[in-house]
């Protein structure tokens, strides 16, 4: 990536860039405004909200195919049906399904191979997400199962257990692209 590309990622659609972006979150932060804050990079513009780890950059909504927003595009077509057995039934929504969410986000991302699949254990669970390999951004579909924003850092690197997408994302990718059509 030559400079000017690299510019061209870091300016915002107002002229501005992300460093002036990141250095009006830090004045906030001294003036006490607010603790700590994500900046998530969104087609509407950067939205900023706060968080417990200032190092931990949430990304719910940039990810992006053909100018459609992919997080609600995911969750509103996951089901009971596309859970292992053992989180069927579960009220909260988000639970059971961040395995195939976060899989079907790589298969849909053109840049899907900019991120890497993670996991970490929480409440004895593993938990899935991506991480992208440059910016180290999250893109954590089921996120807000959590009451805490999890401690991404604690993930490790892995592949998804197969290559192509399985058969829960063959059909979650099934539904968005019949619906995004």
């Amino acid at each position: 990536m030559n400079v000017a590309e690299l510019q061209a990622l870091n300016t915002r659609p107002d002229g501005s860039t992300i460093i002036q972006v990141v250095e009006l979150i830090v004045r906030q932060i001294q003036r006490g405004e607010i603790e700590n804050a994500i900046l998530s990079r969104t087609m509407d513009g950067d939205k900023i909200r706060s968080c417990p780890k200032i190092s931990q950059w949430l990304d719910l909504n940039l990810a992006t195919r053909d100018g459609i927003t992919l997080n609600p595009e995911i969750r509103k077509h996951l089901s009971d049906d596309l859970r292992k057995e053992k989180y069927r039934g579960n009220p909260n929504p988000a639970a059971g399904h961040c395995y195939v969410a976060s899989e079907a986000a790589y298969h849909l991302l053109p840049e899907g191979h900019l991120y890497v699949p993670c996991h970490l254990k929480i409440n004895g669970d593993t938990h899935w997400f991506l991480r992208n390999k440059l910016t180290y951004c999250i893109i954590d579909p089921t996120a807000d199962q959590f009451d805490d924003i999890p401690d991404y850092d604690r993930g490790t690197g892995a592949g998804f257990l197969t290559k192509q997408p399985s058969k829960r994302a063959q059909e979650l990718l099934r539904r968005i692209n019949a619906d995004m059509a």
